[in-house]
C-alpha cells in the first residue's frame, strides 16, 4: 500500500497547475459502476506515465438529470484557466485498457484511450459507443433536412479504425475542448461564474410540446409497455433507446445530441474515433464487433429473402 508521501506524489503529479489540464468529469444519478472506477484509475495512471504535456483533474458529480451533472463539470472547466480538455466519461462504460485497433484492424497494445481522443486535435472527439437495447444502434449519427438524427449503420465506416466527422455522437467516452464550452456559452447569453451551464444539454426538442416527440413515445409506449411520469428522466431515456430501435433514427431529445448541435452552430466539429471499444456495462453490452456481426446476419438473411 502507498504510504503518506507517495499518496501526496501522486495526488500532486495529476494536479499541478503550472501545466495544461485535462478534467475527468463522470456524471452520476448515485454512484458509478466499479468497472468504470476501475477503468478510470488505470488510464488515468498509464496516461500520467506518457510523456504528453498535460495533467489530470478529476471531478465527479452527483444529480437526477445529466444536463445537471454535465452543466456543473463545465463550471469546473470555465472556473479553472489551466483545463484545456475535458473527456466526460458516463458512470456505466467499460473499455479496454492498453489495447485498440490499427487501419487493418489489428491490436495496438500500449494503448490509451485518452491519449488517443487527445491525439486527434478535434473539438468534440468520441469513442463509438451503442445502444443498450437489443437492436445495437450505433451512437453516431447525422442530421437530416427535417431535423432529425438518423443513425449511421454503413458497415464500412462503423468497422473502420479511422476517425470520421458525425453530426451527432454518444457521450459514453467524449473529449471536449475549452473553446467549445465558451464559444456555445457565449451563443446561449450564458454568464460563466453566475448562470448553471446545464442549458448547454439540454435536448433541442421538446418532449412534451413536440408533436412528432409525442408520437414516436406513443409508438414506443404502446410497443413496450413503459411506463413513464413527465419528470422520469431515467425512463425517458430508457424510452430513446427504444425508438432508436425502432426508427433508426430520434428526435433531438438527447443531452448529447442538443449539445453536438449547438457546438456544430458555432462552428465547432464533432468526430467520432473507433479505434476503440467503449461499451455499456450491463445487460445489453455491446460493442462494435456485435453490431458487425448483428448487420452481417440481416444482410444476409434479407439477401436471401429477396432471392426466394
Amino acid at each position: 500500500m502507498a504510504g503518506p508521501k507517495q499518496r501526496r506524489g501522486l495526488v500532486k503529479r495529476f494536479t499541478r497547475p503550472q501545466q495544461k489540464c485535462i478534467l475527468i468529469g463522470v456524471g452520476m444519478y448515485r454512484y458509478p459502476d466499479p468497472e468504470t472506477v476501475n477503468k478510470i484509475i488505470g488510464t488515468m495512471y498509464h496516461f500520467a506515465a506518457l510523456d504528453t504535456g498535460y495533467v489530470l483533474d478529476y471531478k465527479s458529480v452527483t444529480a437526477c438529470a445529466i444536463p445537471d451533472t454535465r452543466g456543473k463539470m463545465v463550471d469546473h472547466v470555465l472556473s479553472d484557466p489551466t483545463i484545456s480538455h475535458a473527456l466526460f466519461i458516463d458512470d456505466d462504460m467499460n473499455w479496454p485498457l492498453g489495447e485498440g485497433f490499427s487501419g487493418d484492424g489489428s491490436k495496438l497494445k500500449g494503448f490509451n484511450p485518452l491519449e488517443r481522443l487527445l491525439m486527434r486535435d478535434k473539438d468534440v472527439v468520441g469513442a463509438l459507443c451503442f445502444s443498450r437495447d437489443p437492436g445495437v444502434t450505433p451512437y453516431v449519427g447525422r442530421e437530416t433536412p427535417d431535423g432529425m438524427c438518423e443513425f449511421i449503420q454503413d458497415p464500412a465506416i462503423i468497422g473502420s479504425a479511422e476517425p470520421f466527422q458525425v453530426d451527432f455522437i454518444g457521450f459514453g467516452m467524449v473529449l471536449i475542448k475549452r473553446k467549445v464550452f465558451e464559444r456555445v456559452a457565449l451563443s446561449m447569453g450564458l454568464n460563466p461564474g453566475h448562470d448553471s451551464m446545464a442549458p448547454m444539454f439540454r435536448g433541442t426538442s421538446n418532449w412534451r410540446h413536440d408533436a412528432r416527440a409525442r408520437e414516436e413515445f406513443a409508438r414506443a409506449l404502446a410497443q413496450y409497455n413503459v411506463e413513464i411520469g413527465l419528470g422520469d428522466v431515467m425512463a425517458k431515456e430508457r424510452l430513446c433507446d427504444s425508438i432508436d430501435s425502432i426508427q433508426g433514427r430520434t428526435t433531438m431529445l438527447l443531452d448529447d445530441f442538443g449539445f453536438c448541435r449547438r457546438a456544430r452552430q458555432v462552428e465547432c466539429e464533432v468526430w467520432c474515433d473507433p479505434s476503440f471499444d467503449c461499451v455499456h456495462i450491463g445487460r445489453y453490452s455491446y460493442g462494435r464487433m456485435d453490431w458487425l456481426a448483428r448487420h452481417r446476419v440481416l444482410s444476409e438473411a434479407a439477401e436471401e429473402q429477396a432471392a426466394n
